[in-house]
């Protein structure tokens, strides 16, 4: 009998740990939902969507809207352009030098005769250009997907092909043609920067790296720096880091309907793993946006290279890689972007010496800048500057954050743009 009620005791013991743990797990559980709804509802509170649908219905878009067609004709018209220029049977269109060949430049000069109305359509259609237009009235993860898909391919197509103008006018001194094609390139991208996510961020951000090198190309002669004014403002207004910050904000609210649909939440056994995913996907997002509103690329890459999520999960599958490209690429063209105002401010400034590679940028007062286009978005610190015979090149430390003199091949990844300047006497 005495024996028994100890296994009586035991047995008693073992149920009451199992209760208060069911009961302290159960507490866990509550306690992570109402720290993830309170999150939630602090995001909307100030107006950022925390789903697809509620990202939707933030654009104030729908679907009632009529069809635009006069991208599609333009997307066209870039295809026809694309299968003469980009013919994978035909000799190299490029050299390694990143120059047009001879070939090139004799598909491009036949695909632009070939299909004349192409510039015309793209000069109509970036007068007045529509707003997006929700993929479906309650669009699921899947339909916002693929609508980004496509709009990113068609965006990608004709900057590309607006890019080859450019550089084939710029290859042959036409000053005019590579400014229309520049000025074309960075409407396109103030355009589908409108779209939500990061999907078509990309797209703005590549037409606007496009348009910088474009700029370069002209700034390979000085006498054609007064005819980059019609870009000096535009490009001071254009701002990527925030185009970025929107854009994740945006991949945050697909991430958090695909997470809504991650296998077996809803379990009671599964649910506090849950909440933790929610949660860390939650923070991860906050510093994100956070790094790159303060132009912090470390706390960016940071956040990005210690997430913790798991790699099987569809949120962090199919939005944290083109996150990841969209925050590289839009410090990327930011640093460009600044390197190119300086080199204009320069050029249009009687400077006597600009200091070697290391020692402080030109005071910004004297170049009529804002004191941070005079930063390296990756470093926080002035430009590098090099000058040889007469040419200039201004430089980024790039991702790495070290000082690789400029270059950008062989594992160097530094950021850097090149001018002819010759120093006022």
């Amino acid at each position: 009998m005495h024996r028994a009620t100890r296994v009586a005791l035991v047995v008693g013991l073992i149920i009451a740990l199992l209760l208060i743990a069911a009961g302290g797990y159960v507490w866990l559980i509550t306690l992570s939902d109402k720290r993830i709804e309170s999150r939630l509802t602090a995001l909307r509170q100030v107006g950022e969507p925390t789903s697809v649908e509620e990202l939707w219905r933030s654009t104030g878009t729908g679907s009632e809207k009529p069809q635009d067609t006069r991208f599609a004709e333009v997307v066209a018209q870039a295809s026809e352009i694309r299968k003469i220029v980009e013919n994978s049977y035909a000799p190299a269109l490029m050299d390694e030098n990143g120059h047009l060949t001879e070939a090139g430049r004799q598909r491009i000069a036949e695909a632009f005769q070939k299909h004349g109305k192409f510039l015309d359509l793209v000069a109509q259609f970036l007068e007045n250009p529509p707003a997006p237009v929700s993929p479906a009235s309650e669009p699921t993860p899947e339909d916002h997907l693929k609508w980004c898909v496509r709009a990113a391919q068609d965006a990608d197509l004709v900057a590309r092909m607006l890019h080859y103008w450019g550089l084939f006018h710029g290859e042959s001194g036409n000053t005019p043609e590579v400014l229309r094609a520049a000025q074309f390139s960075q409407k396109l991208g103030q355009w589908i920067r409108a779209f939500p996510g990061t999907m078509p961020c990309n797209s703005a951000l590549k037409a606007e790296a496009n348009t910088i090198d474009l700029c370069e190309v002209i700034l390979r002669d000085p006498k054609e720096v007064e005819e980059l004014a019609v870009l000096r403002q535009p490009l001071l207004d254009t701002h990527p880091l925030e185009w970025c910050a929107r854009a994740v904000v945006a991949d945050r609210a697909l991430g958090l309907s695909l997470l809504s649909r991650y296998p077996g939440h809803d379990s009671l056994w599964t649910r506090y793993r849950w909440n933790r995913l929610y949660l860390r996907y939650l923070d991860l997002f906050e510093r994100l946006v956070n790094g790159v509103q303060q132009a912090s690329y470390s706390a960016v890459a940071s956040a990005l290279d210690a997430s913790g999520l798991p790699v099987e999960a569809d949120a962090v599958k199919m939005v944290l890689p083109t996150v990841r490209r969209c925050v590289n690429e839009a410090f990327a063209v930011e640093a460009r972007r600044r390197e190119c105002l300086v080199a204009l401010a320069i050029l249009n400034t009687r400077i006597q010496k600009i200091p070697e590679s290391g020692q402080q940028l030109l005071d910004p007062n004297k170049l009529n800048l804002p004191k941070d286009v005079v930063l390296d978005p990756y470093s926080g610190t002035p430009f590098h500057v090099l000058t040889a015979n007469d040419r200039c090149v201004i430089y980024s430390v790039g991702p790495n954050q070290k000082d690789e003199g400029g270059q950008t091949l062989q594992g160097a990844d530094d950021v850097s743009f090149r001018f002819v300047w010759t120093p006022a006497t």
